[in-house]
């Protein structure tokens, strides 16, 4: 169950979009909602500053206010139990210090960029944050108008791309959670990479037999976790695709079929992943119109 949650504010209306779809899941699940904010002090190379201490000592106490404010913006609504958190330092890394030490089990939070451009990147706070924390990550798209606090967003159908390994399924236990508190239809989808080929034409009849064998196995494999949802009495189809580009079909599957919410594993990376990203996670995540919620399993 989800018995905590955080969302991580910049003191922005934009990144504030997380907070509907956080205050929707805390109520369902009757947890706890933690607004947490971090302040980066200004500093000096020639060590302490009494013009720089003033300054910060100010700042912070803006930003303590903000986070006064939208207290009293979310309790003026909900009766959801609320507190805030301020801290000092690096931004990810306080944040995900803290979400581990208040065993926070979901972090809610918005991706940071707008128009067009939005699509293609991702905020660097908000990549690293994602990449390295241990606990799934609701990444929420703002829009450009102000958030609605009063409206409480819900979904109806999720999708879950897997791709038959043990890794990806991890995703299974905090998208079933998520799920079943906004009892969605489920809609499992393998998208299989068609088996390569020189394209001489000895080769197609080949290339064609292990496509429809990796198809094969896929719906397989899907059925079998199918089973294991029907068990549990939850509405679920799958649906098996074959694309040079994962990322592409999961997002076309997820516009044709209406989904409100996907859910997938991802891997952590550092170094130059931090610049460019290429994983189908992250296609994903930069692609999508609706949440994704995304879980790095503890072996990635």
């Amino acid at each position: 169950m989800f018995r905590s949650l955080m969302v991580p504010l910049d003191g922005s209306a934009f990144g504030e979009h997380a907070l509907p779809w956080a205050m929707s899941i805390a109520r369902r699940a009757g947890a706890p909602l933690e607004l947490v904010h971090v302040y980066e002090p200004w500093e000096s190379v020639r060590g302490e500053v009494p013009e720089l201490t003033e300054i910060n000592a100010r700042a912070r106490e803006r930003a303590q206010a903000y986070l006064n404010d939208v207290v009293q913006r979310v309790t003026a609504i909900s009766s959801l139990p609320v507190e805030s958190t301020l801290l000092d330092g690096h931004v990810v890394d306080r944040v995900l210090e803290r979400a581990k030490t208040s065993q926070t089990d979901l972090i809610v939070l918005t991706t940071h960029g707008r128009g067009p451009l939005s699509r293609l990147w991702l905020g660097s706070t908000a990549v690293e944050l994602i990449r390295q924390a241990t606990m799934p990550v609701l990444v929420i798209r703002p829009q450009e108008h102000a958030p609605d606090l009063t409206h409480e967003p819900a979904a109806q159908r999720m999708l879950i791309p897997l791709d038959g390994s043990a890794f990806a399924e991890q995703v299974l236990a905090p998208a079933t959670t998520f799920g079943k508190l906004m009892h969605v239809d489920y809609s499992l989808l393998h998208v299989v990479e068609p088996a390569s080929s020189d394209y001489a034409e000895s080769w197609f009849e080949v290339t064609e037999q292990v496509d429809a064998a990796l198809v094969e196995q896929a719906q397989s494999h899907l059925q079998q976790i199918a089973d294991r949802f029907e068990q549990q009495s939850l509405s679920v189809k799958t649906w098996v695709a074959t694309d040079w580009q994962p990322a592409s079909e999961i997002l076309e599957h997820a516009r044709l079929q209406r989904i409100d919410v996907i859910s997938m594993a991802t891997r952590g990376q550092s170094g130059l992943a931090r610049a460019f990203l290429g994983s189908v996670s992250d296609k994903v995540v930069r692609g999508a119109s609706v949440p994704v919620l995304l879980h790095r399993p503890s072996s990635s």
